[in-house]
């Protein structure tokens, strides 16, 4: 007899947010079950942290920027995914993530500042199970020179994948 997935869950699209989400418990894939099992045999290690980042010259609509990531999430089951601790994952049918924005035009030099963060934030620890293991951060340097980060633990994202977001992303910006 299978087990029937809960009907709700709590999954904020922030810590703070107090929304109910619908959701539906899903098995790893053998691949997910490889990650999440290498991620057991070293518990405090952020080994499986995978990502890329890179610079905007030009204008950036912040409200566009937010939408586009809204509607990429809500086509991309792989950003609605929750992995949990016990080897099992829920499928939040909606998230509303919120883009991270961090001000670096305060900084002498912005892009090494930029930087500076980027290589704290791909070793920050994602916490499994409380929300779908990822981050996208918005660095602004001024008005017109931004940096964008993507963070992601393996067990939702490999490189292709993080590739083919980078792309659906800025597709779904520019037809905003």
């Amino acid at each position: 007899m299978e087990k029937s997935p809960p009907p709700l869950t709590e999954g904020p699209a922030d810590p703070g947010d107090a929304q109910r989400q619908v959701a539906r418990e899903l098995a790893l894939s053998t691949s997910q079950r490889e990650v999440w099992l290498d991620q057991r045999a070293w518990p405090n290690s952020v080994h499986l942290n995978i990502g890329g980042a890179g610079y905007l010259n030009g204008s950036l609509n912040l409200t566009i920027l937010q939408r586009s990531l809204d509607l990429l999430v809500e086509e991309n089951q792989a950003l609605r995914l929750v992995p949990r601790s016990d080897g099992t994952q829920i499928l939040l049918e909606h998230y509303a993530p919120k883009l991270e924005i961090v001000d670096c035009s305060d900084a002498a030099i912005p892009h090494q500042r930029m930087a500076e963060v980027w290589s704290r934030e791909i070793r920050r620890p994602f916490e499994l199970g409380t929300r779908p293991p990822w981050r996208f951060v918005l660095y602004r340097a001024h008005a017109a020179g931004f940096g964008i980060s993507l963070h992601y633990h393996h067990l939702v994202m490999d490189g292709w994948g993080t590739t083919l977001v980078w792309h659906r992303w800025a597709d779904i910006y520019r037809q905003l």
